[in-house]
């Protein structure tokens, strides 16, 4: 579908559903649309170190990983794995 947006023409795909659903806008639109936009690299000012930014902040970190006490957890056996295997992306 051709959409004009802010004095440009834009192509983006539709999809019609018959459902009760809130609207989504897929990242390709947003993108389009100028919501959204990709940041390709991340800078920082700060010269602190881990240890400084660990130190200062240790309430947070404290038993990072570790719940306060036993759990059990379960999965469902029908579901479908979203991703069969896991890989790392070189950048």
């Amino acid at each position: 579908m051709r959409r004009h947006h802010h004095g440009r023409n834009l192509n983006i795909r539709f999809l019609v559903v018959n459902v009760r659903a809130k609207p989504v806008l897929g990242a390709e639109a947003c993108e389009k649309l100028g919501l959204i936009r990709k940041v390709w690299n991340v800078t920082s000012n700060s010269e602190e170190s881990t240890s400084e930014i660990f130190e200062e902040y240790h309430d947070f970190f404290r038993g990072l990983g570790i719940l306060p006490k036993e759990h059990h957890i379960e999965v469902d056996p029908g579901v479908q794995q979203l991703r069969e295997s896991i890989f790392t992306c070189q950048l």
